[in-house]
């Protein structure tokens, strides 16, 4: 409902511009299914980054839809993995302001990891690694509608207070100061993630990440420079022993420049005049862009 709503919102919002000498050049869809799949009911241009993976159900409705849209993935990864028929126009990762997170040399003992509640995400390998290990963790994240179980069976019989410490869902400085202070972070995903942003952050922070290659941690993560990709648990656990041999300000320089605000902007740019080729003519003028946010339900912010 709220995203039909927004999308709903945000197409009167465009043509009403149309109709008062205000026309927009491009529409960036951040947004899901709803602004993809009615792209061809506006006269605008729609870019459309995709922000999940291509499962079963997502990869026939890209097939169906997806022709609407310039399409732009988060990671080469994702777009290697983008079903049939399907064009990816660019790869536009994620950014991050590298300088609004505290660079940390001198680490505590802890490994971190951090995400919501799913097993997907792994919070259970990561226990499994950290007990191997003989490393104190730290699990930090929301447990969502739906994760109570996973999180009553398969988390809290191992919370100790000690070895295991779940600090629930923090965010501001709470959540900078442990991805700043761990002494590694653990990404054990069994599957296809997209992009993974907490592990651009940890490497902001100066702290190495240890993951298993799947999915775009392979392009994030580069043995003996910011981290170490594994294969399995007992291999997570080994290169915990050798974090010490990377330096925190090599992990912050490998994401400084490829993950910056300035070069995703000007990705974008340039995507949005390819976008726009035929409306513009051919001329130079930046185009003006609407931007759909994530689906809240506090309704339609439009920034043009």
């Amino acid at each position: 409902m709220y995203e039909s709503d927004h999308v709903a919102s945000a197409w009167e919002y465009v043509e009403h511009g149309g109709h008062e000498g205000r026309a927009f050049d491009v529409v960036h869809d951040h947004s899901c299914f709803t602004a993809l799949a009615m792209a061809d009911r506006v006269r605008v241009p729609v870019v459309h980054t995709i922000h999940g993976p291509f499962d079963r159900e997502s990869a026939r409705f890209y097939q169906r839809h997806g022709h609407k849209a310039t399409l732009v993935a988060l990671s080469r990864s994702q777009a290697a993995s983008a079903p049939s028929g399907v064009q990816i126009a660019a790869v536009v990762p994620n950014p991050t302001a590298v300088e609004r997170w505290p660079l940390v040399t001198a680490k505590h003992d802890y490994l971190l990891w951090m995400g919501r509640m799913d097993p997907v995400k792994g919070a259970h390998r990561a226990i499994a690694a950290a007990r191997i290990a003989g490393r104190r963790l730290v699990l930090a994240g929301p447990v969502q509608p739906g994760q109570e179980r996973y999180f009553k069976t398969r988390i809290e019989p191992h919370l100790d207070g000690m070895l295991v410490r779940y600090a629930g869902s923090v965010t501001g400085a709470t959540r900078q100061d442990l991805f700043a202070y761990a002494a590694g972070f653990l990404m054990p995903v069994r599957w296809q993630e997209p992009f993974g942003m907490v592990m651009v952050e940890a490497l902001a922070c100066g702290t190495p990440v240890i993951a298993f290659p799947e999915g775009a941690a392979t392009e994030i993560v580069t043995d003996a420079e910011n981290g170490w990709l594994v294969q399995d648990e007992s291999g997570m656990a080994d290169a915990s022993g050798r974090l010490g041999e990377i330096e925190p300000l090599r992990c912050r320089e490998s994401v400084a420049t490829r993950y910056s605000m300035a070069l995703t902007a000007a990705r974008y740019e340039r995507i949005y005049r390819q976008a726009t080729v035929i409306a513009l003519k051919g001329t130079a003028a930046a185009p003006r862009a609407v931007v759909l946010g994530s689906v809240t339900s506090r309704g339609l912010v439009a920034e043009r």
